[in-house]
């Protein structure tokens, strides 16, 4: 058995949460006719990420 994870970026409206943007994915790797199940889901919202600068 082996696991591994599908990490993909979707775009999101301004009211959109944790579950839309998981079900958006979800949707995603259906139409690109990935086989998933469903095991744990994480969320980033990329809006809220900083870098900080290089010195």
């Amino acid at each position: 058995m082996s696991a591994f994870t599908f990490r993909c970026q979707v775009p999101a409206g301004p009211d959109d949460d944790e579950d839309d943007a998981t079900l958006a994915a979800l949707e995603l790797l259906d139409r690109r006719g990935y086989p998933h199940q469903v095991l744990r889901s994480g969320v980033t919202d990329l809006r809220e990420v900083t870098i900080r600068p290089r010195r």
